[in-house]
Formats: C-alpha cells, sequence, structure tokens
C-alpha cells in the first residue's frame, strides 16, 4: 500500500506516526510474533524506507517502540 501512496502523495505529508508490533506476546492484539530481530528489522526498515518519502523535506516521522526491539 506504501508503494502505491508514493505517485500521489510524494512529499506532501508534514508528519508520519507509526505504532508497529512489537514482536512480542504480551500484546492484546494478534500479530506475527516470535520474528527473529533480523527479520523483524526487515519486515520495519522497508516500510519505514518507503514511509520516508511521503514526507515533505521538514517533516517529522515518529515511531513507538519498546526496548526489546
Amino acid at each position: 500500500a506504501l508503494n502505491l501512496l508514493q505517485a500521489r502523495y510524494l512529499e506532501t505529508f508534514d508528519a508520519i506516526y507509526i505504532d508497529p508490533p512489537y514482536n512480542t506476546d504480551a500484546g492484546p492484539i494478534i500479530y506475527k510474533n516470535e520474528l527473529r530481530s533480523s527479520s523483524w528489522m526487515t519486515l520495519m526498515s522497508s516500510r519505514i524506507a518507503a514511509s520516508r518519502n511521503l514526507l515533505t523535506n521538514n517533516g517529522v516521522f515518529c515511531i513507538t517502540i519498546d526496548d526489546y526491539q
């Protein structure tokens, strides 16, 4: 979905906030958890890179994360 947004919304957002799955089984929301750290980082890295293109030059990118990952 992020790749599809690139053509229309490239460099148009002032802020992006994401709250990704924390890769633990402690949350009440069902996600695919217990990924290896490297797999989790690859998952996050591709999404962050695609999202970054949607920001203006002085945009802010915020991510909520815990101490585990």
